[in-house]
């Protein structure tokens, strides 16, 4: 699993598009505009904040998850 499996974009985050060897500068022109967007639009950033938020606490993200996920592993193991 990586970034894609929790990171929806305009929902919970922004993807910036992938790196390009011919033109490596495209990519912080990308996040110069995506960082840009935010400091401008209140709005949108209010909306990422609260889907990020949304994404770790219903995503299954919190300490007491993982906690949980690895004592059934380590159950499992033993029985």
């Amino acid at each position: 699993g990586g970034v894609g499996e929790y990171l929806i974009h305009d929902v919970n985050g922004i993807v910036i598009d992938s790196f390009d060897d011919e033109k490596p500068e495209a990519i912080v022109d990308s996040l110069g505009d995506a960082v840009l967007d935010l400091v401008l639009d209140d709005a949108k950033r209010l909306r990422l904040a609260k889907g990020g938020i949304d994404t770790v606490v219903n995503g299954g993200f919190l300490v007491q998850d993982f906690t949980n996920k690895y004592l059934e592993l380590y159950e499992s193991l033993v029985n």
